[in-house]
């Protein structure tokens, strides 16, 4: 199955598997869910770093994040299955540091 980010162009990502996969950006309305996918990322590495969905709404209203154009999430049977971030903040010294975070279901991982 080949997936089309809808709304950017040139991002296609590949998935194996039966069920439809949705991408799309990563919106307040997630929170739960996005914190759901971060509490199994956690329990797969045997550590229960637990991150609340208030504070993970939270970044998203940090200023060096754009979610529409910084952000991006699959979603399977409604369940948020992977997702990735970008926040953007300049540094004194003219140079801009990048953070890129993610992280993929347990379940779904390997699968392309």
């Amino acid at each position: 199955m080949r997936c089309t980010v809808r709304g950017r162009s040139g991002i296609v990502a590949g998935v194996s598997g039966d069920g439809a996969i949705q991408w799309r950006a990563v919106t307040a309305e997630d929170g739960a869910g996005w914190a759901r996918l971060l509490l199994a990322v956690e329990e797969s590495y045997g550590t229960q770093d637990i991150v609340g969905a208030e504070d993970l709404v939270e970044d998203l209203r940090d200023p060096y994040v754009d979610p529409e154009r910084g952000t991006i999430a699959a979603f399977s049977e409604g369940s948020m299955i992977a997702y990735a971030g970008l926040r953007a903040s300049p540094g004194a010294t003219g140079r801009h540091e990048m953070d890129l975070h993610g992280a993929v279901h347990p379940s779904q991982r390997g699968r392309g």
